[in-house]
């Protein structure tokens, strides 16, 4: 279920699993500049119809990586508005990002709080250790400055942050945030009903 909701690619290089071009590479979302030009051939009424309906075709090409050394980094917020629930389903999003069956990136995972701690997700017993790592600050800007210092940035690196909304409208979180915005490419919010 977790794997169905997160939109993250999977950069696998496998062939069979390749964009395969032609209609498998149509989608009815995309930027303008890769609207099919047949669209152009359209009435402007029926043209602007298909845009504002969502009908308009659009090509989605993926260039297949040239090599597969990209790394995952996610960082788990377990500051005080984290724990319970929210760190629960967090953990379970990190998962589902580092174990599945269709990709083979190299996934490492830190808990964020007042510092970084990494945690290993090998095994189960490794697992309920990390769900023990809990942080006493109301926010985790330490934690994400001291990660950002210690292993700058990296273009063979993904960063996914997963952390509970509320924790957004603290200060030096924001400080933080604005700081190292460039750093994170993936952001993923869990509340306390379990939603992400």
């Amino acid at each position: 279920r977790i794997w169905s909701g997160l939109n993250i690619p999977v950069h696998t290089a496998l062939p069979s699993q390749q964009p395969l071009g032609r209609i498998a590479d149509l989608t009815n979302k995309g930027d303008f500049d890769k609207l099919l030009i047949s669209e152009f051939a359209n009435d402007d009424l029926v043209f602007l119809s298909r845009l504002a309906n969502n009908e308009a075709l659009y090509i989605r090409r993926e260039v297949p990586p040239s090599n597969n050394n990209l790394q995952r980094v996610i960082l788990i917020d377990v500051s005080l508005k984290n724990w319970g629930t929210p760190k629960t389903i967090a953990y379970a999003a990190m998962l589902a990002i580092a174990k599945h069956p269709k990709t083979d990136v190299e996934c490492t995972a830190f808990a964020i709080g007042d510092s970084y701690h990494p945690i290993s997700i090998d095994n189960i017993e490794d697992i309920i250790d990390g769900l023990k790592i809990l942080g006493s600050t109301l926010h985790a800007a330490n934690g994400l400055a001291k990660f950002f210092k210690e292993h700058p940035a990296d273009k063979n690196r993904e960063v996914f942050v997963i952390m509970e909304p509320s924790t957004l409208n603290r200060g030096g979180m924001l400080k933080a945030l604005n700081e190292y915005h460039s750093f994170i490419n993936y952001w993923i919010h869990t509340d306390a009903e379990g939603n992400i």
